[in-house]
């Protein structure tokens, strides 16, 4: 990560904005589009259940959808760029590789707002590029996560995420009929909008569960056995391990351990820690103490005569 500008780790947020711009955007829009005319039919009412987003691209809505589908894309491009810059368990060549896959995404989703449905196949091949590639860049970072003990249950979630949007992609397809759709039949729009926010969903978590950035830089741990038994060193040097990675953390006998193995330190501690009935006792005990001494004190050895 040193070759990795230490500004990147800040635009994994944007993937959060993205997809709340994206889910806003239709779901405003959804209400406003009286409907479209696409390859000269006229689709109206627009109907969320039955039609796809794309149809907000068409018609009255067309600049508003058009321009939440680039920004949409824009945003999460470089919101994944910071989430991948600021996992620290993977390496230079597997963050390029997840990278590459995953940025396939947002490529889709800038390009079904610059080609409508009208522009079928560069449209078409960007809705596949956008839901079809985080099949495979789901797949690919949770398995890479999933080795890191502190990144174990992001990685399953993002494994098991992957199988999900391709049963929702396969469902979309086996329900997309375009003549029922412009009919105000069947629900192929309404798996859209599921399949949409499931990914957009399951991209935003990355930002959300603090993946993109290591909150903590560099941590020293001081624990005041360290080093006094060799054969404990290694299961004490991993304590932190489940946290953070090895080189961002040193467990060694600080001043801190040193202090708390001062005797005075520990009587000063043991003294202050002291419940009110030890007080009261110990109280007792000094006065005790210095009233025997008062007894049986020879005051005539303190007289010369």
């Amino acid at each position: 990560m040193s070759s990795i500008p230490a500004s990147l780790p800040d635009l994994a947020p944007l993937t959060v904005v993205a997809a709340a711009l994206f889910t806003g955007g239709w779901l405003v829009l959804d209400r406003l589009s009286p409907g479209f005319t696409v390859f000269g039919t006229r689709v109206e009412p627009y109907d969320l259940i039955a039609q796809p987003i794309s149809g907000l691209g068409l018609g009255k809505t067309a600049v508003a959808m058009n321009t939440v589908f680039v920004l949409t894309g824009v945003l999460m491009a470089l919101g994944l760029v910071g989430v991948l810059a600021g996992v620290p368990a993977l390496s230079g060549t597997e963050r390029m590789s997840v990278g590459a896959v995953l940025l396939l995404s947002p490529l889709g989703t800038a390009m079904c707002g610059l080609f409508t449905l009208e522009r079928i196949m560069p449209h078409a091949a960007g809705f596949l590029l956008a839901m079809g590639a985080p099949i495979v860049g789901f797949l690919a970072l949770g398995w890479q996560l999933g080795r890191e003990p502190r990144f174990e249950t992001l990685g399953h979630l993002l494994v098991a995420a992957a199988p999900v949007t391709l049963a929702l992609l396969t469902c979309w397809f086996r329900s997309f009929d375009p003549e029922a759709s412009g009919q105000g039949r069947g629900v192929a729009g309404l798996l859209q909008r599921i399949l949409a926010t499931e990914v957009l969903g399951v991209l935003a978590v990355l930002a959300a569960a603090n993946v993109a950035r290591d909150e903590i830089a560099y941590a020293f741990a001081g624990l005041p056995a360290y080093g006094e038994d060799s054969r404990l060193l290694p299961e004490l040097d991993g304590l932190l391990a489940p946290l953070l990675a090895r080189e961002r953390y040193r467990i060694d006998r600080g001043n801190a351990a040193k202090l708390a193995r001062n005797r005075k330190v520990q009587e000063r501690v043991a003294y202050l820690a002291r419940q009110p009935e030890e007080v009261l006792r110990a109280k007792r005990e000094r006065l005790e103490s210095f009233l025997w001494a008062v007894h049986e004190t020879n005051y005539a050895e303190f007289w010369d005569t």
